[in-house]
């Protein structure tokens, strides 16, 4: 017994000092051993292919779905001990050319009616706009959705009136005069809301310095695309091996072009059509389907989705512009590779050719989702500070230093604080590559 007892004490001692010597490494104050003279500085690099990425990073059932995806980190290690540390992801062939860079978007044509516009606290994914006229415009991009009401400015205050008729009030900072908004949109039972901010500069020389303004004249709305016939049915349909719940919206406008919305619970696509009606017979043309019947009375089917005639068209669509939504429903479908990039930065330590990267204080990145797109994914952009929004109709998020830990493009889902920014420690080889080391408290 006493035998035994020595050895389980020798064993404890081994394993506390095992975690001491990691607890030194790591949060516990201490730091990694000089380097003795070892310059380590250089690129380093390692690709995973796609049997090795699949079930191990992000959303990997959308990334390895074509058989081509691939991970390749790189790790620029600088002289003054700090280090530049990208993960690319990618469904592209290996061979494609790394990059980082997020494509400008075009300029939009200026609106004659605009006045002014506030500008998006957040990816840009939203706009707020000002109408002389009175008039505003909420616009919700990756959505193709938009929801306009009214703007007063009076006494110095900002108010918008939503098709609700809910008042949303703005506050001024008190220290730069900006106006700051955050708009919480009627449809999508407040899931669709924004952070908005105006500069003194701008609402200042809109309102000619003056507290109070006096809207123009209204345009007529007669000469306005309008929506004059709204069937809608839900359904199930079948893809990819499982089913799923579908809601069709089919809008029938003033100009003879339908404007068809399938939705999902996730996803929302748009389409464009066209009809003719002939006394009270419609025929209505989406796609390769075309159904006629009665106006008003007829259950229309495409595919495979009955519809009914309906005079209450949901909030989303009331006082939208249909012109704008079907020119956006009418642009070809987005194509092309999955690129996503990660660029953390930070500081170093080596003893020898092993490197401890410490925990990332600084990440730039970018979410390009090529022809995912079509399926609910949203290009996005920003730095540490800002959200990851993949999906941004569903309101998922990350928060990017969440993917420094580990060795794969990973996240913690919608975690309130960064829970794996943790230290990474690797071996730098002298061919350019390098290898992670995975340590436990009993190495």
């Amino acid at each position: 017994m006493m035998k035994n007892g020595k050895k389980l004490a020798a064993f404890a001692l081994t394993a506390a000092m095992a975690v001491s010597s990691v607890c030194a490494l790591t949060a516990c104050g201490g730091t990694e051993p000089s380097d003795g003279g070892t310059d380590v500085t250089g690129t380093y690099g390692i690709t995973y292919g796609n049997s090795e990425i699949s079930g191990n990073i992000r959303h990997t059932g959308y990334i390895t779905s074509g058989g081509s995806a691939y991970e390749t980190n790189t790790l620029v290690l600088k002289s003054d001990k700090t280090y530049e540390y990208t993960k690319y992801v990618s469904s592209a062939p290996a061979t494609a050319a790394l990059t980082s860079a997020v494509e400008a978007q075009a300029d939009e044509q200026v609106d004659p009616n605009l006045l002014f516009s506030f500008a998006s606290a957040g990816d840009g994914n939203c706009a707020l706009d000002c109408n002389k006229d009175g008039t505003y415009k909420f616009t919700f991009k990756t959505m193709n959705m938009t929801e306009s009401g009214t703007w007063t400015w009076s006494g110095w205050t900002f108010k918008v009136k939503k098709p609700s008729g809910t008042e949303i009030t703005a506050t001024m900072n008190q220290e730069t005069r900006a106006l700051e908004v955050h708009y919480v949109a009627d449809a999508g039972g407040g899931q669709l809301n924004h952070d908005f901010t105006c500069a003194s500069s701008v609402w200042g020389a809109a309102f000619g310095g003056q507290g109070d303004y006096t809207p123009t004249e209204s345009t007529d709305p007669g000469d306005a695309t309008a929506a004059v016939m709204y069937y809608t049915g839900a359904g199930q349909k079948t893809g990819g091996g499982v089913s799923y719940d579908v809601t069709l919206h089919i809008f029938m406008l003033s100009n003879g072009k339908v404007y068809a919305v399938e939705k999902t619970e996730t996803n929302a696509t748009a389409s464009v059509g066209s009809y003719t009606a002939d006394g009270s017979t419609v025929t209505v043309k989406l796609g390769n389907e075309t159904q006629t019947g009665e106006a008003g009375r007829a259950k229309l089917t495409f595919g495979g989705i009955e519809t009914s005639f309906s005079t209450a068209i949901p909030d989303e669509y009331k006082n939208v512009d249909w012109d704008k939504l079907v020119q956006d429903a009418e642009k070809p479908a987005p194509t092309g590779p999955v690129k996503i990039s990660y660029v953390f930065t930070g500081t170093y330590t080596n003893n020898g050719n092993i490197v401890t990267l410490a925990p990332a204080t600084g990440c730039t990145w970018s979410e390009d989702w090529g022809s995912f797109q079509n399926h609910g994914f949203t290009n996005c952009s920003g730095t540490a500070n800002d959200r990851v929004y993949p999906k941004g109709a569903t309101g998922e998020w990350y928060l990017p230093l969440d993917h420094f830990g580990g060795q794969y493009y990973m996240a913690v889902n919608s975690a309130t604080t960064v829970t794996t920014n943790t230290a990474v420690k690797v071996e730098v080889k002298s061919d350019g590559t390098m290898k992670y080391i995975v340590e436990s408290a009993f190495d």
